[in-house]
């Protein structure tokens, strides 16, 4: 039996030292190309040992993570080609693994660009939260992405978006502020926020601040 387990183990120690590097790019950090480009390289070779759910659903995010990041530097990339192995890694990852959160938020964006796509993105999003509503690494770009979709959101949905929000406040703040800071409606936060008045408080009084230090800077 000891033979069954052994390419996971493989998958896994090639895993090892790229963990870090992915979980940057999960919180949204800035990432060095060399980095990124030595973790999906890591990555497909671990995929060559053991195709788990995980390992595929990690491989989708950093594959899309990597264009993001190299569009947004400038640099030029085969979208079609980036989002066709990012979508099929997550299907496949999605069918081996239905309890991720992480995978669910991926479909979710990967829907969301799709033309027509709002309501099967809220679908996926839903899920993702279903399947893990307290997933710190999870919550800010998940939140965004919900700010993005909530005009199509029902209202009978709109407590999904709140219990988010009041997530996203406890751990992340200062993205939350941002988000705000940089949004047309605000009105999601402070309803998520005003059963608890002194946390609405203390977003206006940050929201204020950031406002202020952007104006400031403009001059």
């Amino acid at each position: 039996m000891i033979w069954l387990a052994l390419p996971r183990a493989v998958a896994g120690l090639i895993l090892f030292d790229a963990e870090s590097t992915l979980t940057s790019l999960r919180l949204g950090e800035t990432v060095p190309a060399t980095e990124r480009a030595s973790l999906l390289a890591r990555q497909r070779s671990a995929l060559a040992w053991s195709s788990a759910g995980g390992p595929l659903i990690g491989y989708s995010f950093a594959v899309m993570a990597s264009q993001a990041r190299d569009s947004a530097d400038g640099k030029k990339a085969n979208l079609a080609e980036s989002i066709a192995a990012a979508a099929a890694a997550l299907r496949t990852g999605l069918s081996r693994m239905p309890v991720s959160a992480e995978g669910w938020l991926m479909l979710a964006l990967l829907r969301r660009g799709a033309a027509g796509g709002a309501a099967k993105a809220i679908s996926a999003v839903r899920m993702s939260v279903f399947t893990g509503p307290h997933v710190p690494v999870l919550a800010v770009v998940r939140l965004r992405l919900m700010f993005r979709l909530w005009p199509q959101f029902a209202k009978d949905e709109r407590q999904l978006v709140y219990g988010q929000v009041r997530f996203a406040w406890s751990i992340a703040p200062d993205d939350v502020v941002e988000m705000a800071a940089s949004s047309q409606n605000n009105w999601p936060i402070r309803i998520a926020l005003s059963l608890q008045p002194k946390e609405l408080q203390r977003f206006e009084e940050k929201l204020r601040a950031a406002k202020k230090a952007a104006s400031a800077k403009s001059k």
